[in-house]
């Protein structure tokens, strides 16, 4: 499966340049203040923004989901890169020897170019089986923003229930939870394709992310999950100990993560309930 390195987004710059004609190796006074050096230095940016801060145990977002994140329209990641380097929408731009404009425009000005998620795999007009992700600006994000008193979860003051939600596959009844990097928690539905783990993040790095289960107020069960952030023991420590600092009682959690033993789960909910 395709993961985009760190510079894919400054490649989608210099493909820019190189379509409109722009050289390449120029004297730094001449190209200071050129179109293609804002490109440059706009996606140095954004690959900053999308850096964790290891040190605090933050997760960043996949880098195969950056050009989802950049793209102002936020469609889904398959269609946009594809599932290998020869597929998507991305290489079809690349493959567009005319064209003269960025990639996000290129693809709203031929909204059923054919592409395909796999190099081999059969094509069909982009706009047939693109998925829009809902990226909510700070105001809209603050709906699903979680309060914490005596355990019990609130949003909006009305206990938070979550159990009608179809959630993931084996996760039924669960919503996604992601901690920012600010320690506000919040929780929302998870829908692939439209609710991600990003929703509420902007794809900037996080605290901690997953899948978790509230009926009338109170937490049952977590899943350390999310495809975006791929979430590791750091994270699962960020959680229990936000939890408990809140007055929930972890012991009344049932825990689970891929990465980690469930012996290990059981022995960090032992340290952090104290």
């Amino acid at each position: 499966m395709l993961e985009i390195k760190v510079n894919h987004i400054a490649q989608v710059s210099r493909c820019e340049a190189e379509q409109q004609g722009e050289p390449q190796l120029l004297p730094v006074k001449t190209i200071k203040n050129s179109p293609s050096m804002m490109r440059f230095k706009e996606a140095a940016q954004f690959i900053m923004e999308m850096m964790p801060r290891k040190s605090r145990g933050e997760a960043g977002a996949n880098p195969k989901y950056w050009l989802e994140i950049k793209d102002p329209k936020h469609r889904d990641r398959v269609s946009l890169n594809g599932l290998d380097a020869q597929s998507g929408a991305l290489s079809a731009w690349q493959e567009d020897a005319n064209s003269k404009v960025g990639l996000f425009q290129w693809i709203d000005q031929h909204p059923d170019v054919e592409i395909n998620t796999l190099k081999n795999k059969t094509k069909h007009p982009l706009s047939q089986d693109v998925g829009y992700i809902n990226y909510l600006s700070s105001g809209q994000a603050a709906n699903y923003r979680v309060t914490l008193s005596q355990g019990e979860w609130k949003i909006g003051g009305k206990l938070l229930d979550t159990t009608h939600l179809l959630g993931k596959a084996g996760m039924e009844g669960h919503a996604a939870i992601v901690v920012h990097r600010d320690g506000s928690i919040f929780v929302h539905p998870y829908e692939k394709g439209k609710w991600q783990h990003t929703s509420t993040t902007e794809g900037k790095p996080v605290l901690s992310a997953g899948m978790i289960l509230i009926a009338q107020g109170k937490a049952k069960s977590f899943h350390l999950d999310s495809g975006h952030y791929m979430p590791q023991r750091p994270q699962l420590e960020h959680l229990l100990a936000r939890l408990v600092a809140q007055g929930v009682n972890i012991d009344e959690i049932d825990i689970h993560a891929k990465s980690i033993a469930q012996g290990d789960i059981k022995a960090l909910v032992r340290k952090y309930s104290g």
